[in-house]
């Protein structure tokens, strides 16, 4: 194709994007919908104009719309995917502030940096092709959060997915949804939190990227890349069933799928995919801690490892990317143990613990600090447990070991550390 072929065809794109995009923007003036409104429906606030009030960070209310910049963005997502972008078919306001699923734990962790979810759920729709309507709420004055909840309504998947560009918010996706009526639409939209929380629905909760690679740089190849990573998660999150979603710990499986397939993506030649690879990139606390905090007394990593297969293996039995996960996930950096625990299994244990610490670097010392951080995290949880009621960790120790172990092996109160 020519320079000039090329020209007119991307000429010829713009355009149609722009009278379906001032097709959009008539049909919702028509509604009545107010500016800012018609913005979050389609998840464009980032291109609303005003004016900044003068000695203060506050806005005043907008006045226009970029609309040409917003065709220059639906024209460069359409080129990357393949698609038409899709519109929401219908809007409705509701007279309340949707508050239900404000998750501040996250609040400290994100980007100070603009992050636009309702783009990346609109993006993920358009991707697969996923029609949908959507519902706003009306922000109250007293809210701390930066943008109203928002509802789109998947009928053709029966899922509702809750999303705010709030930072500390979290995507909530509710599944197996028959009804669509603005009454039950409303009562879902008035509980807080722990009301929602306590609801027989099907539901699972996707949090924004705290990191990517292990790093936490705010710059904007990292946002883009946290912002990608995000979108996947929600595409992965659309495309289950509800049985799926019902999987008790579906949450950490994904993690656990998702960061080998970045290492896939990274390249694998010469990189080991295992234990050391998740804690330098990224899932450090959320795989690998997470597995030692909820599985210590049943094996940890390997424990959510084995999870992990026996959900691909019911669900994903014919992807031959995934059946590899098997196979190149090095579970056995340490040595398989008997997770029945007795004194003298937990003796050979804290031996085999020794070994693996003989044969690193030893700038730390052999202590319990070095067995909680090192997969042995069980070990220590079942002493405390089963030895020590929770007092002193020295006598259970001595023990258990002798020669040159026992000189080695830091003996300190761990209620000291």
């Amino acid at each position: 194709m020519s320079d000039i072929d090329s020209d007119r065809e991307k000429m010829a794109l713009k355009e149609d994007i722009k009278l379906r995009v001032n097709s959009i923007l008539n049909d919702f003036r028509r509604k009545g919908l107010l500016l800012d409104k018609i913005a979050e429906a389609l998840g464009a606030q980032e291109f609303l104009i005003s004016e900044k009030i003068r000695r203060t960070n506050k806005r005043e209310p907008p006045k226009s719309f970029d609309v040409n910049a917003y065709i220059d963005y639906i024209y460069e997502i359409e080129s990357k995917i393949g698609k038409k972008y899709k519109f929401s078919e219908s809007v409705d306001v509701l007279d309340i502030d949707i508050v239900s699923l404000d998750n501040s734990e996250f609040l400290k962790t994100e980007s100070s940096g603009e992050v636009t979810r309702k783009q990346s759920i609109i993006e993920a729709l358009s991707e697969l092709d996923i029609n949908y309507s959507t519902v706003l709420g009306k922000r109250s004055s007293d809210s701390g959060r930066s943008d109203s909840y928002q509802i789109f309504l998947l009928k053709e998947r029966n899922i509702l997915v809750f999303v705010s560009n709030s930072l500390g918010s979290v995507t909530r996706l509710v599944y197996g949804v028959t009804d669509f009526g603005m009454s039950n639409i409303e009562n879902l939209a008035s509980l807080d939190r722990r009301q929602f929380d306590k609801l027989r629905l099907t539901q699972r909760k996707v949090n924004y990227p705290q990191v990517y690679f292990g790093g936490d740089e705010r710059n904007k190849d990292a946002d883009d890349k946290k912002q990608n990573l995000y979108k996947n998660r929600i595409k992965r999150s659309l495309s289950i069933t509800e049985d799926e979603a019902k999987e008790k710990y579906l949450e950490r499986i994904d993690l656990f799928m998702e960061a080998y397939n970045k290492w896939l993506d990274i390249g694998k030649e010469g990189i080991a995919f295992n234990i050391q690879w998740l804690m330098d990139n990224g899932y450090r606390s959320s795989i690998y801690g997470w597995a030692n905090n909820n599985f210590g007394d049943n094996g940890g990593i390997r424990h959510l490892f084995k999870i992990t297969l026996d959900y691909i293996k019911k669900y994903y039995f014919n992807d031959t990317k995934l059946n590899n996960f098997s196979d190149d996930f090095n579970v056995e950096d340490i040595t398989e143990r008997n997770y029945g625990r007795t004194l003298d299994s937990a003796k050979e244990e804290l031996y085999e613990a020794y070994e693996i610490w003989q044969q690193g670097k030893k700038d730390k010392h052999f202590n319990y600090q070095w067995l909680r951080d090192n997969n042995y995290r069980g070990l220590y949880l079942w002493s405390q447990r089963n030895e020590t009621g929770g007092r002193n960790f020295d006598d259970f120790y001595r023990r258990l070991i002798d020669g040159t172990v026992a000189k080695n092996f830091t003996q300190k109160n761990i209620l000291n550390n």
